[in-house]
């Protein structure tokens, strides 16, 4: 009786290895059919301008295929080397990776440099170095150094963390301030979809630190084959580029004004009366950026235009008079595009709902110029300080 109970206590054993492994093997697979997918496929006519579109391609493919890291386990499930070099794996590796996508995406940032090398050749470079020690040693010397290279894995990961989570919530800001400066409505955000995104690394990242802390075999099934369907349905929405079409010239007509202004605010440093003009000198005695006549013009073509519901930074400088464009921009910049066009359609959204009480949120939110009347919900939590001389202007 007591030979059959061992028997099948190890038969359990087996067959829980044998669903470990399966797990891991629909992980490895899934990862490297979605970095081929990823590689081979552009979406057209974006992929003429691919560079533009699809800005993290080659980064992408490497964080699915580096999936393939984790063969070991697929091997030998039950091995205690090999699960610590997965668990130092997981809270390594995808800190790394996210940081890199994220610089790739929003600064266009090749790995090069000292800096990129250091927190990305390194770790990765570690990681290697325990996995062919895993496979070459059977995993002996990783037993030998078991609690070294655990503290070790776990510190360099915290370092990877602190640095993710610090480069997401500057790029957070970034992309609010860059929207919040060009944009007057949200569906219009060029790095929507990828600001939402930022979240997605820290969920990932507290599941591999789950991993690593507890070492549960049943519990990295449980991440396999949720980060399967995750990367999944990751590479079906990158697949469908995520920026919106940049207007023709929009990009280099925004660095022409940013150029004239710097080089008038040089001039005006340098000449013992500024610019005093309209708004006085700032808290830091810089001259002031534009004078009342520019704010009133800017005003005017915003009182005309702020029905458009797409309308851009662009178009309102294209409609300013020709040498008044540096001092429109700054005159913008100083209240934010996205809250100056909001201040005029929420004054006009408010008067709308005033002379028709019985009017939908939606029909009041397609009066004023917006997309929906969940754009006017979120322009009203966004936008609380409305200066009343700048809409004074609004009627129906």
């Amino acid at each position: 009786m007591g030979q059959l109970q061992t028997t099948n206590a190890m038969q359990l054993m087996t067959t829980s290895d044998i669903l470990y492994s399966d797990a891991c093997l629909i992980f490895i697979i899934v990862g490297v059919v979605c970095a081929a997918v990823r590689w081979a496929h552009m979406c057209r006519p974006y992929a003429e301008e691919a560079s533009f579109f699809y800005p993290a391609r080659k980064q992408a493919t490497f964080f699915f295929a580096a999936v393939l890291m984790e063969i070991p386990y697929l091997l030998q499930p039950a091995d205690d080397a090999t699960m610590t070099y997965i668990r130092v794996w997981g809270v390594v590796y995808y800190p790394v990776c996210f940081t890199m996508l994220f610089l790739r995406y929003f600064r266009g940032q090749q790995l090069t440099g000292r800096t990129n090398w250091l927190y990305f050749g390194l770790p990765m470079l570690m990681l290697t170095a325990m996995m062919v020690a895993v496979m070459v040693t059977d995993g002996t010397w990783i037993e030998r150094h078991m609690v070294a290279l655990s503290c070790t894995g776990g510190a360099v990961g915290i370092l990877l963390s602190v640095r993710l989570i610090r480069i997401s919530a500057w790029m957070k800001q970034g992309i609010d301030n860059y929207h919040h400066a060009n944009y007057s409505t949200e569906a219009d955000f060029p790095y929507r979809f990828a600001q939402r995104m930022l979240v997605l690394p820290m969920i990932w990242i507290a599941i591999m630190w789950m991993v690593f802390l507890t070492g549960s075999r049943p519990l990295k099934l449980v991440v396999d084959l949720l980060l399967s369907v995750w990367m999944v349905h990751i590479l079906c929405i990158i697949l469908h580029p995520q920026r919106i079409p940049r207007q023709a010239g929009a990009e280099q007509y925004i660095q022409g004004i940013e150029e004239e202004a710097k080089k008038q605010a040089d001039q005006a440093a340098r000449t013992p009366s500024g610019l005093m003009m309209g708004r006085g000198t700032t808290a830091d005695s810089t001259p002031a950026a534009y004078s009342d006549e520019v704010r009133d013009q800017v005003i005017a073509i915003i009182l005309r235009r702020y029905r458009e519901p797409h309308l851009l930074k662009t178009e309102v400088l294209a409609d300013v008079d020709r040498g008044l464009t540096a001092p429109a921009s700054r005159f913008i910049a100083s209240i934010g595009y996205y809250t100056l066009i909001n201040m005029f359609r929420l004054r006009h959204a408010e008067l709308y709902a005033a002379a028709h009480p019985g009017a939908k949120q939606a029909e009041v939110a397609a009066a004023s110029g917006y997309l929906s009347d969940q754009a006017l919900s979120r322009a009203r939590r966004n936008v609380t300080d409305i200066d009343p001389t700048f809409v004074a202007g609004v009627k129906l």
